[in-house]
């Protein structure tokens, strides 16, 4: 028997200033993923929503694609986020960053499920530099090319976990 896996709270973002949900095929990529937007619209235009209706959502996970932009672009416009009210509240955002790298729809045969880790970890930090955004994440990932082991510091169901690998 399967078990069902609880889908994550996701506001998707395909503009900021002024925030647009996603709309499309965004709604149907989300739930392929596990997760979930009641503000996506199905089939259909993105459209302009009040920012309260993204904290009603109480969103785990933001992710911001403005159509048209490469990564260094989005980030700029994810940073506006911050200036939101209710932003630190989200439970997206810890000590008014976002929280690490929500991990889901890790299939049990996958390398990710072979390496420990499991749908709902949080990736807090590798070899001590913390994963506050996509531009620290690349950078961790360029410094660590050549390491032979890791650190990598979770959260699991609240708690922290320390899981160790040896490169070889």
């Amino acid at each position: 028997m399967t078990k069902a896996l609880k889908k994550v709270r996701v506001s998707f973002l395909e503009w900021v200033d002024p925030i647009y949900c996603g709309g499309h095929w965004i709604p149907q990529m989300l739930e392929w993923a596990g997760a979930e937007d009641p503000n996506s619209r199905d089939g259909t235009d993105s459209v302009r929503i009040p920012w309260e209706q993204v904290q009603g959502h109480r969103p785990e996970v933001i992710l911001v694609s403005p159509c048209g932009f490469k990564t260094s672009k989005a980030l700029e416009q994810a940073v506006l986020l911050r200036s939101k009210p209710g932003w630190s509240a989200l439970p997206a955002v810890k000590n008014g960053k976002p929280d690490g790298f929500k991990l889901y729809a890790i299939r049990p045969s996958s390398a990710f499920a072979k390496l420990g880790l499991t749908n709902g970890d949080t990736l807090q930090s590798i070899n001590g530099f913390e994963l506050t955004s996509a531009d620290k994440a690349l950078e961790v990932y360029t410094k660590l090319r050549e390491a032979t082991s890791l650190e990598v510091e979770i959260t699991r169901r609240g708690k922290p976990v320390t899981l160790k690998y040896s490169i070889k």
